[in-house]
């Protein structure tokens, strides 16, 4: 059996927003401020917030076992639809959609453009309207 090491920041044990850590999701104070509004009382209910005068402050344990319970909810193995491989065409520039053959996934930036080139319908490479 191994184990993986993660090499991250440790939590710092308390911060308010205006002094957010870099390093702590959502990574500001802006940020931080509108998750602690919108989940205020899922955060108190987890021991993440406590209140000391006017300023709100957040506790690091607390905040990272809020985070896990969220981590729940994310769905860790969703596909892109647009990054599967039969819609490589469309991602380089739809020279199928052209009558050309598009570039390969692996394909060079001189295939890309030769293969994105605009094809006037005689054949020859299209000129930029109000060009003479």
């Amino acid at each position: 059996m191994t184990t993986e090491k993660f090499s991250f920041a440790p939590v710092p044990n308390t911060w308010t927003w205006g002094d957010w850590p870099p390093d702590v999701y959502p990574f500001n104070g802006t940020s931080g401020k509108r998750l602690i509004h919108k989940n205020e009382m899922a955060l108190l209910k987890a021991g993440a917030l406590t209140r000391v005068g006017h300023k709100m402050i957040v506790m690091g344990p607390g905040y990272m076992r809020w985070m896990a319970l969220q981590a729940v909810r994310v769905n860790s193995e969703y596909e892109v639809p647009a990054n599967r491989p039969q819609h490589a065409p469309k991602r380089f520039g739809g020279g199928l959609l052209r009558g050309r053959a598009g570039p390969s996934v692996t394909a060079t930036a001189k295939e890309i453009a030769e293969a994105t080139r605009p094809v006037a319908p005689g054949g020859a490479t299209a000129k930029r309207r109000g060009a003479r």
